[in-house]
């Protein structure tokens, strides 16, 4: 990896002073002004103008996008590898967080940690953008015209309008609303028909023979209410345990539809009593009853958002049971965060919170770090109003200097080791992918320091008041030696 962090500050410096009118004579002007050759035709498909920067890179050249004279942005090499390993993340990474970090002396830190909505950081001037973003194995830095990213906005917008005032997003919105208010009284099948009359969806009659469960739907989702057996009955339950909307959508609506459906169950419900992961639920603890909003990944191009409602104190009573009798049993959730630490407490007065397993081998740890940071990767981008940013910090019994720390934010998924006695910074974008970047890193650094999981320690903490960390069930006895 060759990275010229001085001269991507050269060039954003020039940028920031720069007069800009996004022609091509502006730019053949600011080429002149920075030492770059003159802007001619490229070889390369939809590039208009291709420039030699002479930055000391592997490519050090600089491309011009647009059309009819109007420029829209820029992209200068500013870092890239030709040789190396096949896996070039953690490089890449590294690579972006050097070159960020000296933009920050000149230019202040950045105002978005994404450049064109992708992921990245940005610097937003008044007649320029200044980008840097990662690209396979390379680091590019952008400089993009004001029109351009308004543009951009705009059509990320006119997507969530386009969502909000369709067909599906109504049928949809009118049956959370109606669950979140119904009351499933004792879950009985009176109770329960009311609940499916209520949604208005057709009915399925051939559920209750096939699947001891009543369910009606809708060309947008359907309607499951589940009959309790007699291993239910001994926790509580009634006739019914449970009732479960499932609305679908396309992979590129999802996300704008879970959002959407978390702002609705708010004003309905008001703030969750917890939210966490997987499946970034949140959860409203009612008294005899527990509402729950979580979401299934798209998979063959679709996902989809649920809404639940159980009884609080028959599922509560289960979950005591099997944590009491059987060792290799875990909660449905692997982190928690309370939106409100301050926030009346009557939502979570005598609720059940099981103890926490400690992992034994280094394959259990694996694993738990592979479920608790790829659910914190997938999970924050979805619930961040309620969990901003949730910082861990990986220790050792010996020394309570961390083996790895970092965070998980709707942003970015953040690490940091000790390699060859100095502190390596790495960013990856959020979402699962970057989070398995980030376990594949742990892992490695917690094996190089100690020869047992046993002898890790761990703390946790969620920095954004006043919102607070209730669980983190990452298989490690706790540190208290330096947990804020």
């Amino acid at each position: 990896m060759r990275v010229d962090r001085a001269g991507a500050v050269e060039i954003a410096e020039a940028a920031k002073k720069f007069e800009w009118t996004w022609t091509r004579e502006n730019i053949e002007r600011f080429a002149a002004h920075v030492g770059w050759s003159a802007p001619g035709g490229s070889g390369t498909e939809g590039v208009w103008l291709e420039s030699e920067t002479g930055l000391l890179v592997n490519r050090p050249r600089a491309e011009v996008f647009g059309s009819d004279g109007q420029v829209d942005y820029l992209v200068v090499t500013v870092a890239d590898m030709t040789d190396g390993p096949d896996e070039a993340g953690p490089v890449v990474s590294a690579a972006l967080h050097h070159v960020v970090m000296g933009l920050w002396v000149p230019v202040d830190p950045p105002s978005e940690r994404t450049v064109l909505f992708e992921f990245g950081a940005s610097w937003i001037l008044d007649d320029v953008v200044v980008g840097l973003r990662s690209v396979e194995r390379s680091v590019e830095l952008c400089l993009i015209a004001p029109a351009e990213r308004k543009r951009v906005l705009a059509v990320r917008w006119a997507a969530i309008d386009n969502f909000t005032s369709g067909a599906q997003w109504h049928a949809g919105a009118t049956a959370i609303s109606t669950l979140a208010q119904v009351d499933p009284a004792d879950w009985s099948r009176a109770a329960m028909d009311r609940i499916v009359a209520a949604i208005g969806w057709e009915v399925d009659a051939e559920a209750e023979a096939k699947y001891s469960a009543l369910r009606s739907e809708s060309e947008f989702g359907s309607l499951w209410v589940g009959r309790s057996d007699a291993n239910d009955h001994g926790y509580g339950f009634g006739e019914y345990h449970s009732a479960s909307l499932s609305l679908s959508f396309t992979e590129a609506t999802f996300r704008i539809a879970y959002l959407t459906a978390l702002d609705l169950c708010v004003r309905e419900l008001g703030a969750p009593s917890l939210v966490g992961g997987p499946s970034a639920f949140a959860t409203w603890r009612r008294g005899p009853i527990t509402l729950t909003l979580s979401r299934r990944m798209p998979w063959l191009g679709s996902g989809e958002v649920k809404f639940e409602l159980i009884p609080t104190e028959a599922a509560e009573n289960e979950d005591y049971t099997y944590s009491k009798y059987d060792e290799l049993w875990d909660p449905s959730y692997w982190w928690r965060v309370r939106p409100d630490r301050d926030a009346d407490r009557s939502d979570i007065i005598g609720m059940y919170t099981p103890g926490e397993r400690l992992v034994g081998d280094w394959e259990e740890f694996d694993a738990r770090v592979d479920q608790v940071f790829g659910s914190l990767g997938a999970d924050v981008p979805y619930i961040f109003r309620f969990a901003a940013n949730v910082v861990w910090v990986i220790t050792s019994v010996s020394d309570s200097k961390f083996v790895a720390q970092g965070w998980f934010s709707a942003d970015e998924c953040h690490v940091e080791t000790h390699e060859s006695g100095e502190i390596v910074f790495r960013v990856f974008p959020p979402g699962r992918s970057g989070a398995e970047e980030v376990a594949g890193i742990v892992k490695s650094a917690v094996r190089a320091a100690v020869d047992s999981p046993e002898r890790l320690r761990h703390y946790a903490f969620v920095p954004s008041a006043p919102q607070q960390l209730w669980d983190f069930r990452l298989g490690l006895a706790r540190d208290t030696r330096e947990e804020p």
